[in-house]
């Protein structure tokens, strides 16, 4: 491959190229229309996909922060340039850089505050408008690339449950999700099938003696419209966030995994590991493998991480470490960042551990005591458009 204007072999441009932030790249497409033309194209984008997930450069590190309270989102990065600390300790540092997000769509004076950001893959971000208002009210789901600033507004599916009689159908639609009816967003990729999906799933208070109902909506990217798929779906999630390893959607409860698979669009359950005496557990991916953290009930102050070893094996459970805290009450986890590192808010700090070490780092002070949502991030040229599109569209 040879593009116009350069006298490098087409490989060693490529090979720079990928190292380049999308930003900076999205300016070489004043170059000339041949370099314009291989930026945007959906090659360049699979190959900067691929390199970003195979890349461990620090730069490539970055959470992406939202405090409740907030309108905005932050991003939180690893800065590319060094800073040497040889004299005291002999280590290269890379300070921590925070950037404010602008979002490019437009909230609303109707949404307030009332904006949830749900997932993040790929360097695409979901975010729900409207999540927690009346259910008469539009809702909205966007999809976000905060790199090249390009987003997509998906309609988000209405309907009742058909065991619901008419005379109780105005009831039900004055529900508040926050008084009653449940619902769980979740967003991810499936290399299976390479397609983006969204998974919504309602569970509606039952009327008249009658159980819980459930609607369970996918949304395709390649297909481009919601459809409500026939399963046996009858599980109440903890957890808003779903756990994605291996193309897989993953919630715990109670007692075991709830797992949805994002190409065959199939529920299953999977078993958990017996870790006796522990009051709260949480899924993580943690070096790419599905993992448990449970923390100790019997005034130990102290969790385990359990890791599967094979995911398809779901008895490969094993116990990888066990960390101490000083506090008497845990932190709260809520995430994960550089593979094996995990993150904990407690009052306004967030904290990094090492789990190789066991030790504690105050990574960032929050604004507020308000829970904070985490997810990790990286900068690609993803189309929100799905897989294989060129993005030509502009957003005004």
């Amino acid at each position: 491959m040879s593009l116009p204007n350069c006298d490098l072999p087409g490989f060693a441009v490529v090979e720079i190229l990928l190292r380049l932030p999308v930003k900076l790249l999205l300016r070489f497409r004043a170059v000339s229309k041949g370099w314009c033309e291989f930026i945007t194209s959906p090659d360049f984008a699979r190959m900067y996909l691929a390199h970003q997930l195979r890349g461990s450069a620090p730069s490539t590190h970055s959470l992406l922060l939202r405090e409740s309270d907030s309108r905005s989102v932050t991003s939180i990065s690893t800065s590319p340039v060094p800073v040497s600390n040889l004299e005291e300790s002999g280590e290269v540092l890379f300070p921590l850089s925070k950037t404010a997000l602008r979002f490019p769509f437009h909230l609303g004076s109707d949404y307030v505050n009332d904006f949830r950001v749900d997932g993040c893959c790929n360097g695409l971000v979901c975010v729900s408008l409207n999540h927690t208002v009346n259910l008469n009210a539009s809702r909205k789901i966007v999809i976000w690339n905060p790199a090249t600033t390009k987003y997509r507004i998906i309609d988000v599916p209405e309907g009742a449950p058909f065991e619901v009689a008419s005379s109780e159908l105005a009831t039900w639609k004055n529900i508040t999700l926050c008084g009653g009816v449940s619902t769980y967003l979740g967003f991810g990729y499936s290399p299976e099938s390479n397609d983006y999906k969204l998974l919504r799933v309602w569970n509606m208070p039952g009327f008249a003696n009658q159980r819980n109902s459930f609607l369970v909506w996918v949304y395709a990217f390649s297909a481009g419209t919601w459809k409500l798929i026939s399963c046996n779906f009858k599980y109440l999630l903890t957890g808003s966030t779903p756990t994605i390893v291996n193309g897989c959607m993953h919630w715990y409860n109670s007692k075991k995994i709830i797992v949805f698979d994002i190409g065959k669009e199939e529920f299953r359950k999977m078993a958990v590991p017996r870790t006796d005496g522990s009051i709260e557990r949480q899924l993580v991916c943690i070096n790419g493998c599905l993992s448990l953290v449970a923390f100790d009930k019997h005034g130990c102050s102290a969790f385990e991480v359990w890791v599967l070893g094979d995911y398809h094996n779901s008895a490969s459970w094993f116990k990888s470490f066990t960390v101490t805290y000083a506090s008497l009450a845990p932190p709260k986890l809520v995430g994960c960042w550089k593979n094996d590192e995990l993150l904990f808010q407690n009052s306004k700090n967030l904290l990094s551990c090492d789990l190789l070490s066991g030790s504690f780092e105050c990574l960032q002070s929050l604004d507020s005591e308000a829970d904070a949502t985490i997810f990790n991030y990286f900068e690609t040229f993803e189309s929100v458009y799905g897989r294989g599109v060129r993005e030509l569209q502009t957003n005004d």
